[in-house]
């Protein structure tokens, strides 16, 4: 769903620098990270619930989720950026970064940001599981919870953050505490 967590990013490192030959070409050749901020609806805190205050619930019902193509309830509230380029090509393609990207609001909270994949598949052709699209796919965009609403107003630059490793990702507002799930790569 991330280019990483299926350990993709250190098999392709390895067979760059093992199998391909001068002037070979991987397949596929790149990929992108691409993330926007959104409103899913189905995300909500625990907050307050009958006069009784559950937010200490919040973490745990925080975690990182996989959405279905074409998620009725997700609302789209900015433009969208890439986060982290791979070329697979490229053996000394680092382990670890870190990306600040600014993203243009559209208007309306955001209670997340949406994460997927763009893969470059040569000579000009691509594979993209949009969060809007209908295609089925079993890489399905992400949905990265926030543990404030951050006001996305139309045409307001709204910085996002994001870090990788070789398995996971992270993304959270800059500037903002996100609630990080269990095994999650802490964002500083």
């Amino acid at each position: 769903n991330d280019v990483l967590h299926e350990g993709m990013l250190p098999t392709m490192k390895d067979a760059a620098a093992r199998l391909l030959r001068p002037g070979g070409r991987m397949v596929p050749p790149t990929a992108e990270i691409v993330a926007a901020l959104c409103d899913w609806g189905r995300f909500q805190p625990m907050g307050r619930i009958s006069g009784f205050d559950l937010s200490g619930f919040d973490p745990l019902i925080a975690a990182t989720r996989r959405l279905s193509s074409a998620t009725p309830e997700l609302v789209l509230r900015s433009d969208s950026a890439a986060l982290f380029a791979f070329d697979f090509a490229d053996p000394d393609t680092p382990d670890t970064r870190t990306a600040r990207v600014m993203l243009e609001g559209m208007g309306g909270p955001a209670n997340g940001a949406v994460q997927w994949l763009r893969i470059g598949l040569g000579e000009g052709d691509t594979y993209e599981n949009h969060p809007l699209g209908t295609a089925a796919s079993h890489w399905r965009p992400m949905f990265y919870p926030f543990a404030e609403l951050v006001d996305t107003a139309p045409g307001a630059l709204v910085p996002l953050r994001a870090f990788h490793d070789r398995q996971a990702l992270a993304i959270r507002p800059d500037g903002k505490a996100a609630i990080q799930p269990a095994g999650e790569p802490v964002l500083r």
